[in-house]
């Protein structure tokens, strides 16, 4: 029967015959041939399935079939997650055949994957194989597989450039060429005139490099970048590093960031445990104000596991933890029967939630979709608004992930496999953790989006935000608001 299927005109039938075969193509030479062969299959779903089932036979004579999946749908994420699956334990010797002179421009993105994989396993001799690989390679490959090998290390807790410093003496001169890379990095991160997506690529790779190299582009792109996607990722990678300067570094400039950047700043800060009696010093001095730290850092810190930090922060925060939802409900009736300007509702929407969700073309999906407000109350809106946690979507809870380095991350769950689990947050930034590497996970019982808005919008802007959230659909003037 698979014999029949695997000859059949269809892809369809190929494709499930493939499925079949898989446990037994490790002991047949003729399923073996016949397998291989659909690796270079037009059909892409085929492939899908090649690269699957190979996993199954563990051989490196699928190596071969592997690359040319890969080649032939490297845009494609669920090929690049099947092949780089199949590939576990082969993976750097995939990568030296992808790493070629020849330019693909989906091609980076597998590289970067691939080589996180190589960078989480961190066995000296295949990372210094696919470094030396990239000198052979299209140069612009280079900063992908950096990137993706510097990611892959610090899921589980390791410096890319700790690791070039203790590699063996005989692969010193590996190590050697990659960090004569840094300064010319720098100087091209500095550079507004390098391509935008270069740039951010680059940014992200200094949370990887040496600290000397790193800091010195880092924090002018921090305090002085006029682009906030920029600033924001020199942000992350500056919170990365974990010499005690960072957390004042991040401080520094506290009052010139921008909401968005006092977000991350606040992350970076609660994920090491060091830095919070930081964060509450600049509060204590007046620099940070109460107000600045969302609902959920205050409940955070208001009943952390240190006794001293915890009384410290209940009295530094005391006015910052909200208030009764009830009350808060009460005085906020009003806004249902004043006459608001959904247009002015639309800037308050941009300003205080565009960070985790998207009305009308304008955020980020993070949170759930409320763009649909047919059939939605403008009462319905203000008590999701005012008290988020009364009905809470289950895959909108944020969660609390202590790693094994002491560090502290949260966010919604956006993924899991059985190996890792990627974390969301405003911004729509992320984190991935290998789930060996976590120390607890644990819901927080409470939605995404904090409590205490009302400390931001008063009633007449809740107004004007509850008809733009109704009436979005409708602010072209082609249908009545009423």
């Amino acid at each position: 029967m698979v014999d029949l299927m695997l000859q059949d005109k269809h892809p369809r039938v190929c494709e499930h015959g493939v499925r079949l075969a898989e446990n037994r193509v490790s002991k047949s030479t003729e399923l073996q041939k016949r397998v291989l062969e659909f690796a270079k299959n037009a059909d892409s779903r085929v492939r899908f399935q090649v690269a699957l089932s190979l996993g199954e036979w563990d051989d490196d004579r699928i190596q071969g079939a592997l690359t040319k999946i890969a080649l032939l749908g490297a845009a494609d994420k669920w090929t690049r997650l099947a092949v780089a699956a199949s590939a576990a334990g082969r993976t750097g010797k995939l990568m030296r055949s992808l790493l070629t002179p020849q330019w693909d421009d989906a091609r980076p993105t597998l590289l970067r994957e691939l080589a996180a994989s190589v960078g989480a396993r961190q066995d000296v001799t295949e990372v210094c194989e696919v470094l030396e690989r990239i000198w052979q390679a299209h140069g612009d490959y280079s900063l992908p597989v950096l990137n993706g090998l510097g990611e892959g290390m610090a899921r589980r807790g390791t410096q890319f450039a700790s690791f070039l410093n203790e590699l063996p003496a005989a692969q010193q001169q590996t190590a050697k060429k990659i960090r004569s890379t840094y300064d010319f990095f720098v100087l091209l991160s500095l550079n507004p005139e390098t391509p935008h997506g270069d740039r951010l690529d680059l940014v992200r790779f200094l949370a990887y490099a040496d600290w000397p190299k790193a800091k010195k582009a880092l924090v002018k792109l921090v305090d002085n970048d006029p682009n906030p996607e920029i600033r924001l990722a020199a942000v992350r990678s500056l919170a990365a590093h974990s010499q005690p300067e960072v957390a004042q570094v991040l401080m520094k400039s506290w009052r010139t960031y921008t909401p968005a950047l006092k977000r991350e700043v606040t992350e970076a800060m609660f994920r090491q445990p060091a830095r919070l009696n930081i964060l509450l010093d600049e509060i204590e001095a007046k620099r940070v104000k109460p107000g600045d730290i969302d609902s959920l850092r205050t409940r955070q810190l208001a009943s952390h596991a240190d006794v001293k930090l915890r009384e410290r922060a209940r009295k530094l925060l005391a006015d910052n933890l909200p208030a009764d939802r009830k009350q808060v409900l009460a005085r906020y009736q009003e806004a249902l029967t004043i006459k608001g300007d959904p247009k002015r509702g639309r800037e308050i929407f941009k300003k205080n939630c565009a960070t985790c969700h998207r009305v009308a073309g304008i955020g980020i999906d993070v949170g759930p979709d409320i763009a649909d407000s047919r059939t939605k109350t403008l009462e319905a809106f203000l008590v999701d608004i005012l008290n988020p946690n009364q009905a809470i979507d289950n895959n909108y809870i944020n969660y609390l992930v202590t790693t094994k380095a002491g560090k502290s991350l949260t966010g919604v769950i956006m993924t899991e496999t059985a190996t890792s689990i990627t974390l969301r947050r405003a911004e729509g930034q992320s984190d991935t953790v290998l789930r060996q590497d976590i120390e607890t996970i644990e819901s927080t019982g409470v939605s995404l989006m904090p409590e205490g808005l009302e400390k931001a919008i008063n009633v007449n802007e809740m107004a004007d935000l509850l008809l733009f959230l109704k009436n979005w659909r409708y602010l072209d003037g082609a249908v009545p608001l009423k």
